[in-house]
């Protein structure tokens, strides 16, 4: 889970949505930790 200080809005990681209004979400991307370096998939 991701959260946005300033309006406390919390994000899923796995999609992106926000957990207390459905109508918001934020871009997430695929990710790997792959010899202790985090990769993401763009």
């Amino acid at each position: 889970m991701g959260r946005q200080p300033l309006k406390k809005q919390r994000f899923r990681l796995s999609d992106g949505l926000c957990m207390e209004d459905e109508q918001f979400s934020v871009k997430h991307y695929d990710a790997r930790v792959k010899d202790g370096v985090v990769q993401l998939r763009g």
